[in-house]
């Protein structure tokens, strides 16, 4: 993908009902990982929105634990919908959350389906933003709370 998208040139990323690949070994093989996550970042403008979907509860946590571990990413938003009569929209100010759980083929078939649909959306935090990551803040698990060094 980096050979092919310029850095900091996408506005959005959507990442709609990916294949789970449920077996542990198969983990590797998802399209939300901390490497990809960190190529993701790479492409996407600062403030620019990472949207993501999927039927699978189980992948929806994975989703949510990649992306909230990553320091170029903050969370927007996140839910469940099923898309029943009368149920308020997923996200009334991102139009674009709607669309893509109600507008796709895949969500249009689970929606058919009845199942519930979960998305989550996350904001590509620009670059001076970012927490600094320190040899104790690594080592210990955290990102350290400082602003980033002028390199």
């Amino acid at each position: 993908m980096l050979n092919y998208i310029l850095p900091n040139s996408l506005t959005a990323i959507f990442i709609l009902f990916p294949d789970p690949h449920f077996k542990a070994k198969n983990h590797r093989r998802r399209i939300v990982t901390y490497d990809l996550l960190s190529e993701y970042a790479y492409v996407l403008k600062g403030g620019s929105l990472l949207y993501l979907a999927t039927d699978v509860a189980e992948l929806h946590g994975w989703h949510l634990r990649h992306c909230d571990a990553h320091p170029a990413f903050a969370r927007v938003c996140e839910g469940v919908w099923t898309g029943m009569e009368g149920e308020e929209p997923p996200h009334p100010k991102d139009p674009a959350v709607e669309a893509m759980l109600t507008a796709t083929e895949e969500g249009k078939k689970v929606g058919r389906s009845g199942s519930k649909k979960h998305y989550c959306v996350y904001r590509r935090i620009p670059d001076g933003e970012i927490p600094q990551v320190t040899e104790e803040s690594f080592w210990g698990g955290g990102i350290a709370n400082s602003a980033p060094s002028g390199n």
